[in-house]
């Protein structure tokens, strides 16, 4: 905060506080640092209070959160110390009040919206438009299987089927399109793994598909029974072939890339890759994904949200097991549709909003003064998912240290998405090398990163 202050950031720090308790903005007229109180968890519209029947609009949010968040043009979350239980709900809820505000300051205008939604299969119109690849035997599908694109009990869009033999593709695609992504960054998609863990990939096609047969993929994993909200950067798209095999040898990397203006259909895939498992009974390589949403999030000139955070907690853990007396549907149940899970983190709570971000990890804090020790920075690969990657070329970092990259970062047009590990060496000095943050320019660093937008 004190690095933010100094550097000329009029900034306002957000306290937690209850209802019963004195909630507002306080500080000296003409500073350039205020502290707000704002109730940030136990209001209608959240899930606790949805889960006990209060089922109101969950775009509400209570005036001292609003009030705290006005006037908010970038948000910084730190989250290097024991994170408490409910630490994902309260950055979520944060993260919504400003979206609320964002949009109101735009007066609603569509041009301002940091996502725009493509497909809501909530809507019975979006859900009949997408339908299963029926060219059987083909390289979009193989193998013996029994699959379907329908509704579930709960109204839930469901992609499902199982498969009879080893080696197998299904695909479900969405109708012929005409889109220009040239002014996003990605697509954001809120999915929910009613099987076992499994991977699917997302891909994109363009206008040259029929003739190339190739098509763009991002491969996900999603954990088992449990929501999984999926962001796919433009940059982070391979080429493949469309039965998933991958490309020859002698084309050159980066040779064919995705044109991301020339968009005309898309769609996800589930491939068993010689692969034999039993989920229950004779149900072979099983899989049923749910589909809530398909959103694109727009290219941004700077990152809207810088999180600084361990990575020893940013991993989202499992959902816990259900209890004697306790069905799994129950304790995943919530107020939209019967499965909604929480944010488990701060990082996977702006992994969900979609906002450009840029993800600072850590292995700990340490008390050396800043700029004393060298630095080393990591940026994770851009085709692996968010908060898969990890290095053992990493210790800990001084406090010093790690403000002066957040604030470098704010303003770093190649920190937008970024996923940074940082710290001291410790090891082999792979990675940029920063001498000293004091000493050297440590947005000439981050200049150097691969942009992912």
């Amino acid at each position: 905060l004190r690095k933010l202050i100094t550097s000329g950031y009029p900034c306002v720090e957000l306290k937690s506080g209850s209802a019963d308790e004195h909630l507002g903005k306080q500080g000296k007229e003409g500073a350039t640092f205020v502290t707000a109180v704002a109730q940030t968890t136990d209001f209608p519209g959240t899930r606790g209070n949805v889960m006990q029947g209060q089922k109101r609009f969950l775009a509400s949010v209570p005036d001292s959160l609003y009030d705290a968040v006005s006037g908010v043009d970038k948000l910084v979350i730190c989250d290097c110390d024991d994170p408490q239980e409910n630490q994902g709900e309260v950055v979520g809820n944060v993260l919504r009040a400003w979206q609320l505000y964002r949009q109101d300051f735009a007066e609603y205008q569509r041009a301002f919206n940091g996502k725009v939604q493509i497909f809501n299969f909530k809507r019975s119109t979006d859900f009949e438009l997408w339908d299963l690849e029926r060219q059987y035997p083909s390289d979009m599908c193989y193998g013996v299987q029994r699959a379907g694109w329908t509704r579930n009990e709960k109204g839930l869009a469901l992609f499902l089927g199982q498969f009879f033999e080893a080696y197998g593709q299904c695909t479900l695609r969405s109708p012929k399109l005409k889109l220009n992504f040239s002014r996003f960054g990605g697509i954001l998609i809120g999915v929910y793994n009613a099987a076992v863990k499994n991977k699917f990939s997302w891909f994109l096609r363009t206008s040259d598909f029929e003739r190339t047969r190739v098509q763009y993929e991002f491969e996900f994993e999603c954990e088992a029974t449990t929501w999984n909200y999926v962001r796919m950067p433009f940059n982070a798209f391979k080429a493949v072939r469309t039965d998933g095999v991958p490309l020859p040898d002698d084309v050159v990397p980066g040779e064919i890339e995705l044109r991301r203006e020339d968009v005309v259909q898309m769609g996800v895939v589930f491939r068993t890759n010689g692969e034999e498992r039993i989920y229950e009974g004779d149900r072979m390589n099983y899989f049923s994904l749910a589909i809530d949403f398909v959103k694109a999030f727009r290219a941004q000139k700077e990152p809207q949200v810088v999180y600084v955070g361990r990575a020893d907690q940013t991993t989202p853990a499992m959902p816990k097991q259900a209890s004697d007396g306790e069905s799994e549907s129950e304790q995943t149940r919530g107020p939209w549709n019967g499965l909604y899970t929480p944010p488990k983190t701060s990082a996977e709570a702006v992994l969900r909003s979609g906002v450009a971000f840029t993800m600072l990890r850590v292995k700990g804090l340490n008390e050396h003064p800043g700029g004393k020790f060298p630095v080393v920075l990591h940026q994770a690969p851009l085709e692996r998912p968010h908060l898969t990657f990890d290095t053992e070329n990493v210790g800990s970092i001084s406090r010093g240290d790690v403000a002066a990259l957040l604030v470098s970062a704010m303003s770093e047009p190649n920190c937008v998405n970024a996923e940074i590990m940082a710290g001291e060496p410790d090891g082999s000095e792979t990675g940029a090398v920063i001498t000293s943050t004091l000493q050297e320019d440590v947005k000439g660093y981050l200049k150097q990163l691969q942009p992912n937008k």
